[in-house]
């Protein structure tokens, strides 16, 4: 993180000799570089608003519901029971204004999600700051600083409410506030370092190592007799101690464990020394590749200012930045090493980047500004960059090919700068392809250093590879994976019927997403969490497993089922006698055909003014049970028998009809409505509109012949 670009402008300056920035002050109008500057910033915030446009509810059940279950509690709003590991309430204390305007858990994410996104196009302020001290004018550096921001290492996480853009976006702000301390070394600087720094651990603990090297920095500072390094580290300590007390605070109040850190430090000491030259080389890997080589050019521009500093024997910003690279990517490294030694065959556990992107974003833009700079990069340092790359790919790529268990998966989160082109992770092919895409694109800047134009034209490619890869991302892996997981527990729908009723969670048997999950959903209802191997449930209706042999030994019935292992149930009383009254229990046989069927239907979703586009459309359908008998989703029960469907019949040219299904994903009392999505894709000699309608499933259609439920005319294709 050198800020010679700097010093290199004002010498052309004083020398008569035009530098970069005024070149380009002349050559460009002014209104020109305005219209470029509001043209990036634009593409850029658009990219990311797109990408988290279709977000619903929360997706990871630990890292989302975690940070916004603590900006609840900060909000005043109450604690949830959260169980496994919790979360730093840096990024928490942003999201806390939006449990003030709304409790809704769908509109909460949503609005969390929004500001991850915008998070995530902000990034770009700090990193035009820093290529600005690199040297670079205004225009390109916004240029630099948009190529990077549209990539799919950030736009990933636009998708999610994750800690990751807000990281992102205070790392960037760490390393201007560096090179600011360089270029001022005053009390001012100093206490915008060591604060910066320190928040970022209260944002994410795996920043450790940034803190720790802004402290000794600092200290080294003071040690030279300036009283600056004495106040930022001091700065730095409180900040970060304070932000660990909170920590410690919401944590405990939240979580039954708060042993996170001890945890941690137990994972960095698991792996073998097999496990740990794998995840090395797979880190490295991804660290040259995710960003087509730039982050390792960022790499080795650190690199050669330390030895710069180590030759003047005056350690400083090189060292600074190179320690806190090490540093983050030794506990990913460790950390990863430990998973994998345990068994864990994830393909993301080896080339595992979330814990280094945010370090990475910072590398890349200096490492692209290096490119588009008017002088032309060493050779040296383009052919190291380029070597890490080669070295990495060799060690890499064919031992994971080879080893990769084919029914293994990876979560997108952990990956996200190589889902443009390895996508769900599974290809042998794609993995050498994203190999070769870096080493050709760092072998064509080699053959281009000479020439400003040719790097330029190399910078634009990169940034639209950027934009493409970041489409890709979304439409060929990340909506589809969201709006699968990120879906309300299906048994909702009969506890929203059920509101107002006295409801707990028992906790035995389960597994912490389930609880999490249930926790969040239900955050507005007083949901009290109980272990029934060591207690009775305090309320009558209790969600639990799908077997719950605790509540049967005490006269349970079953209420509600669902597509996972949960259930509710309701325990003798008042209650139980209610619902049996009003049919809205499991009957004994569910096979047996349905009682009084009553169903209302309604598109609101995929159907835009009620026509199916041409291609097919994944259509949502609002339910509502009118009837006396409770429906049950399939796969519920063992006898598929009696589970009720959503089909979609096609007429084709032939006369036959081909029939497509949508499920229940939990019970649907009498009374209560239910959104079910179907997948409808038209058969190529489809005739006519599509009939929407519900079936129980070995008994026949549940609607009259001729009247279903829907009737949706489709566009010509």
């Amino acid at each position: 993180m050198s800020g010679d670009g700097d010093v290199t402008a004002a010498a052309a300056v004083r020398a008569g000799t035009p530098g970069p920035r005024a070149a380009a002050a002349r050559v460009v109008s002014r209104p020109v570089r305005v219209a470029t500057v509001v043209a990036a910033w634009s593409t850029v915030l658009a990219v990311h608003l797109v990408a988290a446009w279709p977000a619903y509810g929360p997706v990871w059940t630990d890292d989302e519901i975690g940070v916004l279950a603590n900006a609840r509690f900060l909000a005043g709003r109450g604690a949830l029971e959260l169980a496994h590991q919790s979360y730093y309430p840096g990024w928490s204390v942003l999201l806390v204004p939006v449990w003030w305007v709304t409790s809704d858990p769908v509109q909460v994410y949503r609005a969390a999600v929004l500001v991850s996104a915008l998070c995530g196009a902000g990034l770009m302020a700090p990193l035009t700051l820093l290529a600005r001290r690199v040297g670079l004018g205004l225009v390109p550096a916004t240029l630099v600083a948009g190529a990077v921001a549209v990539m799919p290492n950030g736009v990933t996480y636009s998708t999610t409410a994750l800690t990751e853009n807000f990281l992102a976006l205070c790392t960037a702000v760490v390393a201007v506030c560096g090179l600011r301390y360089v270029r001022r070394r005053s009390v001012g600087s100093a206490v915008a370092l060591g604060a910066t720094a320190g928040w970022t651990f209260v944002v994410h603990g795996r920043m450790a190592a940034l803190v720790a090297m802004t402290v000794v920095w600092m200290l080294v500072e003071g040690l030279r007799r300036r009283r600056a390094g004495w106040v930022g580290a001091g700065v730095a300590v409180a900040v970060t101690a304070a932000g660990y007390a909170l920590h410690r605070w919401v944590s405990g109040t939240l979580y039954s464990d708060t042993s996170r850190e001890s945890l941690a430090v137990d994972n960095l000491l698991g792996g073998t020394p097999s496990t740990l030259v794998q995840v090395a080389a797979g880190h490295l890997w991804y660290a040259s590749v995710a960003w087509v080589l730039l982050a390792a050019l960022g790499l080795v521009l650190v690199v050669d200012r330390v030895v710069r500093e180590t030759r003047r024997r005056r350690p400083d910003v090189g060292w600074w930045a190179l320690g806190a690279v090490l540093g983050t990517a030794a506990i990913s490294v460790l950390t990863m090493a430990s998973v994998r030694a345990a068994g864990e065959n994830r393909l993301d556990v080896p080339s595992y980047g979330r814990y280094l992107e945010p370090l990475l974003a910072v590398l890349a833009c200096l490492g692209l500004a290096l490119v588009v700079r008017r002088a032309a990069p060493a050779r040296l340092v383009v052919a190291s960059a380029l070597v890490i790359a080669a070295v990495a790919s060799l060690a890499y790529v064919p031992w994971i090919t080879r080893v990769a268990d084919p029914s293994a998966w990876w979560a997108p989160i952990n990956v996200p700068g190589l889902l443009g082109l390895v996508g769900a992770g599974l290809s042998p092919l794609a993995w050498t392809a994203a190999s070769a895409v870096t080493l050709v694109a760092g072998a064509l800047l080699l053959a281009a250093r000479r020439s400003p134009a040719a790097r330029v034209a190399w910078a634009a490619g990169f940034a639209a590879y950027g934009v493409c890869a970041s489409a890709a991302a979304l439409t060929g892996v990340l909506w589809d994976f969201n709006r699968a997981q990120g879906v309300e527990p299906g048994l909702m729908v009969p506890i929203r019927a059920l509101a107002g009723e006295p409801l707990s969670y028992d906790s035995a048997g389960a597994d912490w997403t389930s609880q999490n999950s249930f926790q969040y959903w239900t955050a507005d209802t007083d949901v009290d969490v109980f272990d029934s191997d060591d207690g009775t449930a305090p309320t009558d209706l209790v969600i639990a497993r799908a077997d719950w042999p605790a509540g049967v030994a005490r006269g349970a019935e079953l209420v509600a089922t669902s597509d996972r292992d949960e259930a509710l149930w309701v325990l003798p009383g008042a209650l139980a006698d209610d619902l049996a009254a009003r049919g809205a229990l499991v009957p004994e046989d569910p096979t047996a055909p349905l009682q009084g069927f009553g169903a209302t239907a309604e598109a609101v979703g995929g159907a835009p003014g009620g026509v199916v586009p041409a291609g097919g459309t994944d259509l949502v359908v609002r339910l509502s049970n009118t009837g006396a008998s409770p429906w049950q989703p399939l796969g519920a029960f063992p006898d598929p028998t009696g589970a009720v469907r959503l089909v979609a019949w096609w007429t084709r040219a032939d006369g036959t009809v081909e029939p497509q299904f949508g499920e229940l994903r939990g019970t649907v009392l009498p009374g209560a409505t239910a959104d079910v999505r179907i997948e409808l894709r038209p058969p190529a000699d489809a005739v006519g509109d599509v009939a929407v309608t519900l079936v129980q499933e070995g008994v026949g259609e549940l609607t009259p012949p001729g009247e279903p439920l829907l009737v949706l005319p489709t566009a010509a294709g």
